[in-house]
């Protein structure tokens, strides 16, 4: 189960960075530093395959660039999160830097295991609402199903997300040309 760890300032990612290897994922939640469990075997396996299907579709695209976990994504100067994949267009590749990702990026997938699955549906999302990420993915194995937040047009929030599940083939709102389909995923 993931973790909020009592503390008496507010961590950023400076404070972050000073955090010894001690072999645990660290995140910090809008000041609030969190440890992640390691991920289930079956969240280890969707990771591989779902990086395997968006990277064969965009290594050639020159769309942009993909990453997977452990990478540290900086949203704010007090928020650092280690989303399982992300994506950053090729527009916006400024914001890749030798260290971590400094913003947001154009697409997060966050795969959901039983310690994370509340932290990912809801304090996750708002993070990454807040910081303006255009797409959201929530991928659910047990369920075969994947939830996918986009913004909505001219707001600054997540409208009703997509529900795509089964043999359904996820099309991505944000990166031009990407689908997914599920039957790959779930195999």
């Amino acid at each position: 189960m993931a973790l909020r760890l009592a503390t008496v300032q507010e961590w950023t990612y400076q404070d972050y960075r000073r955090i010894p290897a001690d072999g645990r994922r660290y995140e910090v939640h809008e000041g609030e530093r969190w440890r992640a469990p390691s991920p289930i075997t079956r969240h280890q396996r969707l990771v591989l395959r779902l990086y395997r299907l968006l990277f064969q579709q965009l290594e050639n695209s020159g769309l942009g660039e993909l990453f997977v976990s452990p990478y540290d994504v900086v949203l704010a100067p007090n928020t650092v999160v280690q989303p399982d994949l992300v994506f950053v267009s090729a527009e916006r590749a400024g914001i890749i830097t030798e260290e971590n990702i400094q913003g947001a990026p154009d697409l997060v997938v966050e795969i959901l295991s039983p310690g994370t699955t509340r932290i990912d549906r809801t304090r996750k999302r708002g993070m990454y609402e807040r910081a303006g990420i255009p797409e959201y993915w929530v991928v659910d194995g047990r369920a075969r199903k994947i939830d996918v937040y986009s913004l909505e047009p001219g707001k600054a929030r997540y409208g009703q997300p997509q529900l795509f599940q089964g043999d359904a083939t996820v099309k991505s709102s944000s990166i031009r040309g990407l689908e997914v389909p599920l039957a790959r995923v779930w195999s």
